[in-house]
């Protein structure tokens, strides 16, 4: 793999409502700016199904939107490329991302945290890294 696999959780949901909370809709820049330096290529997340929330699908949308990527939707962690050849970004659920690890052959016991919306799990070459605190909110509110 010469290339880095990031993935992230969805951005926090609302209390009530099924869409990203209007808090975290402020930082939706903040997280596009911090992967467009990054050289993504590809966006995938998981396609919404019955119940489940579209905030996965949301957060790719908003963060897509403002790096001037299509968002590729997967029906579960299956359809996700098995070879990536650029860059890519992986939005979704966190209870998840340790199928997504062994999806890239990773072996080993990861857990993301039920309270972390900041996160970014880096897969690439030499292994996995995980910084809690990569999209850390750096915004001032209105």
């Amino acid at each position: 793999m010469n290339y880095c696999i990031y993935v992230i959780r969805h951005q926090k949901p609302h209390d009530t409502l099924n869409c990203v909370h209007k808090d975290d809709i402020y930082n939706t820049e903040n997280i596009a700016k911090h992967f467009k330096n990054l050289y993504i290529g590809e966006v995938y997340t998981v396609r919404p199904t019955g119940n489940e929330q579209i905030v996965p699908l949301q957060t790719a949308s908003n963060i897509s939107s403002m790096i001037n990527l299509n968002v590729t939707l997967c029906n579960d962690f299956t359809n996700l490329p098995k070879f990536v050849t650029n860059n890519i970004l992986i939005v979704w659920p966190h209870h998840d991302i340790q199928n997504i690890l062994h999806r890239y052959n990773f072996v080993g016991s990861f857990y993301w945290p039920d309270e972390n919306y900041n996160g970014c799990l880096t897969l690439n070459a030499y292994g996995w890294d995980w910084d809690p605190l990569a999209l850390k909110k750096s915004y001032s509110c209105f």
